[in-house]
């Protein structure tokens, strides 16, 4: 028998455990998602967790988290909280 890859989130850093949820699930929807800032600026980003949940009523879920590479809040999450 071959050898266990235990992952521990709780032991991992933020950007580790992000590549390896985007290179381990695909194939990966994007979705192009819009806001608009408190200063009226236009807001067009990509967000890879994204995907169709229902049919009835039509609906779809994305997870405006934080930038992979840094943790901090993408201009999209922050918009929305605005």
């Amino acid at each position: 028998m071959g050898k266990q890859m235990i992952i521990d989130p709780k032991n991992q850093p933020f950007q580790e455990i992000h590549k390896l949820m985007i290179g381990s699930i695909v194939p990966r929807p994007i979705a192009f998602v819009s806001t608009i800032s408190n200063d009226n600026k236009f807001n067009l980003a990509p967000f890879s967790y994204f995907n169709g949940v229902c049919s009835k009523p039509p609906t779809v879920v994305f997870c405006p988290a934080r930038r992979g590479w840094d943790g901090k809040e993408k201009d999209t999450l922050k918009n929305i909280k605005a």
